[in-house]
């Protein structure tokens, strides 16, 4: 059994929220110990494709509880996850860390980035697209793409070795801890340092500081341009005999499935308008191959938030989006950006705001008001009631294009004043108003005040059409009994009920409503024989009700077994006619 809790698991992710007042990131980490037998081929692709003699080993690593086993044998390999991590831009900060155990003499090992998944090795346990670095005994590689830069670990860092050889001379187990954290500077220029930590065979730094730091800085665009990256790891000659506890870090990034949508996060702060209310921006920015149906956000007050908590949609496809979350209550709020495809979801990077507490706050009855205008109605007043207390002001009403208010359903206005005294608000009326000039209008309504928690009200207006665009149909009026049926389908736009109907005759008197017949088609039956005449009844909110026009279908019988035909078996030379019968069938038509 392992002694660290951390590695007992074979692939953990863990959510370590670094906030400020208002607003900051998470980090995410991944873990590989490869304990688990299958963990090397589960959630890594080997690049090249001939045979080789690495393995995962049950009892070789850290602890001695399994690991990647390459041995003492030349290994020109290089493994990428499965798994992509977002592009986060600009200020991320990736992180990998991993044990080797450096045994022989002649080799490398190799950890870093790289666009392209399943690439095979080209040098020094590098990729030919990658950003990384190589390790060695007496010193390093940085590589960009198949630009090197070499070192050793004893000059010209920011912390030189004291030991000759470090990779061999520095720890008397073999093992040490490689970190390679790489920044994403402007200009797709990223800052790559590595550092060495000699361990004993249990993980145990054997140093409160790192014994060799180095670092250098590159341009990448294949890197910079990418939506989606893949870390690796890899091996060059005789160096490793086991790798072991491969972690990622990422700060500005988030981890992507396989084939499932890259979304990021832009900002999420408090709204200028309502300190109540959070704005906060993301972007699809790849629907690997599969278009994205549906985009948004999702929050909680206990982090790692999914679409299971609270979520609201933005559209579908590609391309950047926004939206306002309101009428939260004083706390702390964990969101992301999250993105569907046919593959799975995704989130953006996790965001915290604090909504902070206020002395007072402002209370309405609804938080949304619809308007479905009959298109005969010259305008439509809806109300709300708001009150308040403790608040510092007069509570000021910003309006939305298309609606006025009043506090006394005569006299309307684009804004309202709502006085307060000594801080508070009595129940109080608004009038809202929507009309017919506006063939539709929406946006947010906001009540607020100083020192107090506002509210917003969602306006949703429209006019509302009553006609039909499209009548039912039927492809065929007669069928057979027990045949492929036929479907009957309508469109009315600005239609809030349907219903069909069935009758015996050509009307619409003594129809019969059909039982669960409620949307905008329906299959017609074929088991009874007969024709029956259908037509659906539309509903426009309180407009209108329209029926459609009637249509019918004819259901014959199945036809019946035929009888023998009769009539004379033998015909005379002189004869010119004979006549023969036959019992009518059932269902038959000619």
């Amino acid at each position: 059994m392992k002694k660290s809790i951390l590695i007992q698991f074979k692939k953990m992710l863990f959510f370590l929220a670094f906030f400020s007042c208002f607003a900051a990131f998470a980090q995410t980490t991944t873990f590989y110990n490869f304990n688990t037998p299958g963990d090397l081929t589960t959630y890594f692709t080997r690049g090249n494709t001939s045979p080789t003699l690495i393995t995962q080993s049950p009892n070789t690593g850290i602890g001695g509880s399994g690991a990647v086993f390459i041995g003492n044998q030349a290994a020109n390999e290089v493994y990428t996850t499965k798994q992509g991590y977002s592009n986060g831009g600009v200020g991320s900060v990736y992180e990998f860390s991993t044990f080797i155990k450096s045994e022989f003499n002649s080799g490398y090992s190799a950890i870093g980035f790289t666009s392209l998944p399943n690439q095979p090795h080209a040098t020094n346990g590098n990729p030919s697209i990658c950003l990384g670095v190589s390790v060695h005994g007496g010193g390093f590689i940085f590589y960009n793409n198949s630009t090197s830069s070499f070192g050793n670990w004893t000059s010209g860092g920011i912390v030189n070795a004291s030991v000759n050889d470090l990779l061999n001379n520095g720890s008397p187990d073999k093992w040490y801890k490689i970190i390679l954290k790489i920044t994403a500077q402007a200009n797709n220029n990223y800052h790559l340092q590595v550092e060495i930590w000699p361990s004993n065979a249990n993980g145990v730094l054997l140093h409160s500081t790192a014994s060799a730091i180095h670092t250098r800085t590159y341009q990448n665009n294949n890197i910079g341009n990418s939506t989606v990256l893949y870390s690796y790891f890899g091996f060059g000659g005789y160096r490793v005999s086991n790798f072991d506890n491969y972690a990622l870090n990422l700060q500005g990034s988030t981890v992507i499935d396989a084939g499932a949508p890259v979304v990021v996060n832009g900002t999420a702060v408090l709204s200028p308008i309502l300190n109540n209310s959070i704005d906060i921006e993301g972007n699809v920015t790849d629907d690997r191959g599969i278009t994205v149906t549906e985009k948004g956000f999702v929050w909680n007050t206990s982090g790692t938030p999914t679409v299971s908590d609270n979520k609201i949609a933005y559209g579908s496809g590609l391309g950047s989006f926004n939206g306002t979350i309101n009428n939260l209550a004083p706390g702390t709020y964990y969101l992301r950006a999250y993105a569907i495809n046919a593959n799975g979801v995704s989130y953006g990077t996790e965001r915290i705001v604090i909504v902070p507490t206020q002395e007072g706050e402002i209370f309405t009855t609804t938080s949304n008001l619809d308007f479905n205008l009959c298109p005969d109605s010259s305008e439509l007043v809806k109300t709300f009631t708001v009150s308040a207390t403790g608040i510092g002001s007069n509570i000021s009403l910003s309006g939305v294009n298309g609606f006025s208010y009043s506090l006394d359903n005569n006299n309307f206005s684009s804004t309202l004043t709502i006085n307060s005294v000594s801080g508070q608000v009595n129940t109080t009326t608004v009038y809202v108003k929507f009309l017919n000039s506006n063939s539709s209008s929406n946006g947010i309504l906001t009540l607020s005040a100083t020192n107090a928690l506002g509210r917003s009200i969602a306006l949703n207006g429209v006019v509302l059409s009553t006609s039909i665009n499209s009548q039912p149909t039927v492809t065929n009026q007669t069928v057979c009994r027990n045949s492929t049926p036929q479907t009957l389908s309508i469109t009315a736009n600005g239609a809030t009920a349907f219903q069909w109907f069935q009758n015996s005759s050509d009307s619409i008197t003594g129809a019969t409503l059909i039982n669960g017949a409620t949307s905008t088609s329906y299959t017609l039956p074929n088991s009874n024989a007969g024709t029956v005449y259908y037509f659906a009844r539309i509903t426009f909110g309180d407009c209108a009700t329209l029926d459609s026009n009637i249509v019918s279908q004819t259901v014959l019988s199945t036809v019946g077994n035929i009888s023998w035909i009769s009539g004379p078996s033998v015909l005379s030379a002189e004869s010119t006619v004979a006549t023969y019968s036959v019992t009518a069938v059932s269902g038959a038509t000619s």
